[in-house]
C-alpha cells in the first residue's frame, strides 16, 4: 500500500469547526485482515486525541482494496472545545493502519516525517 499524497484541508482551524485529513492511497497489494485506518492529533499542549477512521465513511473496507487501484479519501474531524488545544498553537496531525495491537510497518518513507509507524499529514493551526 503506497501513500501517495497527504494533506490537511484547511491548515487553519477554529474550535468547534471541522478540518480533514485528505489521502490518496495506491494499492499496490491486498491488505487481508481486519487493518483500520487511525487518525491521532498531538498538541503541544492540551488533549492528545486518538480517532479511528473508516476509508469511504465505512463503505470501503481496507480488505476489499483490489490491486492497482487508486483511492482519495477525505477523514472530517471535528474540533471539540472540550479538547484544550490554545489558539495560535500548533497541532501535529498524524495517519497510520492498524490490526489489533499491530501497526502497519513504514517501509519507505520517502521524504514524509514518520513517528512510530506514523505518517505526519500536517500541522493544524487553531485560529480564533
Amino acid at each position: 500500500l503506497e501513500l501517495v499524497d497527504l494533506r490537511l484541508e484547511p491548515t487553519e482551524a477554529r474550535r468547534r469547526s471541522e478540518f480533514e485529513v485528505v489521502a490518496t492511497w495506491h494499492v499496490k497489494k491486498r491488505l487481508e485482515g481486519g487493518w483500520r485506518l487511525f487518525l491521532h492529533m498531538d498538541p503541544v499542549r492540551g488533549k492528545k486525541v486518538r480517532q479511528d477512521a473508516s476509508p469511504m465513511r465505512g463503505m470501503l473496507p481496507i480488505d476489499t482494496w483490489e490491486p492497482g487501484t487508486w483511492i482519495e479519501d477525505r477523514y472530517p474531524v471535528y474540533i471539540s472545545h472540550n479538547w484544550g488545544w490554545p489558539t495560535g498553537e500548533f497541532v501535529k496531525i498524524y495517519i497510520g493502519i492498524y490490526e489489533a495491537d499491530e501497526r502497519l510497518r513504514v517501509t519507505d518513507p520517502g521524504k514524509a516525517t514518520i513517528d512510530d509507524d506514523r505518517v505526519l499529514a500536517g500541522k493544524l493551526k487553531l485560529i480564533d
